[in-house]
């Protein structure tokens, strides 16, 4: 465990590193609580990742939706999981929308199923839609903590999530295809001319892959140009860095011609100077 880091905050150190530096410029009485969500994050994200038969995943997120109807209803959750334990505490304390929660565990049981060909979505508006349910949702959950709800700044939510979760499936298309599973959508990818997660293993594709990348990498820089443009207030600043980051990570896919195996997009790191120089302006 990280020296001086709870139980969940070493957690996301260690699955989620990206979350765990923006949620550093989180007010230091309101960060154990955010850690918590995106403890309950890497949590969900792990049921995909272990498990690869379909009713296993799917009895592991009804497990998670059981725990949250506790909660909201006065049960009492699992004790002795610091992540439940610390979930329930945040949102009692903050009174986070309940909708929030069922909303990921709907969208995260899209995960649970793939064609035969590997798929999970057939164009960018099912992709759009995983996005929103997943990446934007959590996004608005540690806005309720934050305290930052104007109409501006929920816009600004929905636009960084997509782009924020689009470009970690681009960082892990490889990872995904070997896999077996697809989260680009059908249409993207037959489109760059290929035919499904066979395709992305091999080297010979890498020209085509790219141009798959690029058209991906363009709608997530679309969507984070739009939530630039957005007055936020700046207490929700921390909420919305994994823009910083996603716009970091983006630029270095164009430089490397968007080769996911270039030594550039192999090595890349979150920025924590950027970071720190985006909080403190309160930019994201």
């Amino acid at each position: 465990m990280g020296e001086g880091l709870s139980y969940i905050a070493d957690l996301v150190r260690r699955e989620d590193r990206d979350r765990f530096l923006t949620a550093l410029f989180v007010p230091s009485a309101l960060r154990e609580d955010v850690l918590a969500l995106y403890a309950f994050n890497v949590e969900l994200a792990r049921i995909r990742q272990n498990v690869s038969e379909t009713l296993i995943g799917r009895m592991k997120l009804q497990w998670w939706r059981d725990v949250i109807s506790a909660i909201y209803e006065g049960r009492d959750a699992p004790k002795g999981n610091p992540v439940t334990e610390s979930l329930a505490v945040c949102i009692q304390r903050h009174k986070l929308t309940r909708g929030h929660f069922d909303a990921i565990l709907e969208t995260r049981d899209q995960e649970m199923q793939t064609d035969d060909a590997g798929f999970m979505f057939t164009d960018v508006t099912g992709l759009e839609g995983y996005a929103l349910g997943t990446s934007s949702t959590l996004i608005q959950l540690v806005l309720g903590i934050l305290g930052a709800d104007s109409p501006l700044t929920q816009g600004a939510a929905r636009h960084v999530g997509i782009a924020v979760a689009f470009t970690g499936i681009l960082r892990a298309v490889l990872i995904h295809a070997y896999d077996n599973r697809l989260y680009l959508p059908k249409a993207v990818v037959t489109g760059a001319g290929l035919s499904g997660v066979q395709d992305l293993q091999t080297q010979n594709n890498a020209k085509a892959a790219a141009k798959m990348i690029a058209d991906i990498a363009s709608v997530a820089m679309a969507y984070l140009d739009k939530a630039s443009t957005m007055k936020v207030e700046r207490k929700a600043v921390p909420a919305l860095l994994g823009a910083t980051i996603a716009r970091q990570y983006l630029n270095t896919l164009k430089s490397a011609n968007y080769d996911l195996s270039h030594p550039k997009t192999v090595v890349m790191r979150a920025s924590v100077l950027r970071l720190t120089w985006n909080a403190w302006r309160g930019k994201f």
